[in-house]
């Protein structure tokens, strides 16, 4: 059973959207508020799967309230309505987190179940996307092997796991602030710079043996295995260090 919120003040609207989701499902509930401030109490109580939000004047010259609303219902996808003429209005609310608009002049069942069937699938698409970063990053951070991953073009570090800081003696703050030059020996800088260029995006790949330098100034052996990957949308290499 999908059960539905809708924000709306005026409530000839409200019966009309009523309407028109009625004819748009063949079995759903809908809730009524009149403001994003009576509704944040009702989803607490009431299990909602989407909000449909006609928002007061109010609301609409402070945003501040729409952003603290989807903070507070990140799982629920919410679709504005709004006027023809509020098309800035529409995109700044998009650009907080709203999953879709629609005019209200345009409303009518067939667009209402498209819209409310398409927000759904993406509000779930989200999560589970959400729920895998989760999961790799606690495989990243937990991993028994020493792990950093590092920009391939200015080498620095980027991120590094638990096992990298216990063994290189480095704080990740300390790393974070380094290149890969600076835990090599000068004497190996040039071939460093020459083995580089030479991966191969995209592949793991075994690039070697080779000597590091941990934060007490010895020297340590470590094979190294790379793999190119996407970091916040930004192309980076995942490194793993075995002794």
């Amino acid at each position: 059973m999908l059960t539905i919120l809708v924000i709306e003040d005026n409530y000839g609207d409200f019966v009309l959207m009523q309407e028109y989701l009625n004819d748009a499902f063949d079995e759903c509930t809908i809730e009524k508020s009149a403001d994003l401030t009576e509704a944040i109490p009702l989803l607490t109580f009431k299990k909602v799967n989407v909000v449909l939000a006609h928002l007061t004047p109010q609301e609409k010259e402070d945003l501040s309230r729409l952003e603290n609303f989807i903070q507070q219902v990140t799982h629920i996808p919410v679709v504005l309505i709004a006027g023809i003429n509020e098309v800035k209005f529409a995109v700044q609310s998009l650009q907080l987190g709203v999953q879709d608009y629609l005019t209200k002049d345009d409303l009518n069942p067939k667009l209402l179940y498209k819209t409310i069937q398409f927000s759904l699938e993406r509000i779930r698409f989200q999560f589970k996307l959400q729920k895998s970063e989760e999961q790799y990053k606690l495989l990243f951070q937990k991993n028994p092997l020493p792990m950093w991953m590092y920009d391939v073009e200015t080498f620095r570090f980027l991120q590094v796991n638990e096992a990298a800081i216990q063994l290189y003696g480095y704080s990740e703050t300390e790393f974070l602030s380094l290149t890969l030059l600076d835990i090599r020996p000068e004497s190996e800088h040039q071939q460093f710079l020459q083995k580089a260029t030479s991966f191969n995006a995209g592949v793991v790949k075994n690039v070697g043996r080779w000597n590091h330098r941990k934060k007490d100034l010895s020297i340590i052996a470590v094979n190294i295995t790379t793999h190119d990957i996407e970091l916040d949308n930004k192309s980076c290499r995942l490194a793993i260090i075995t002794l």
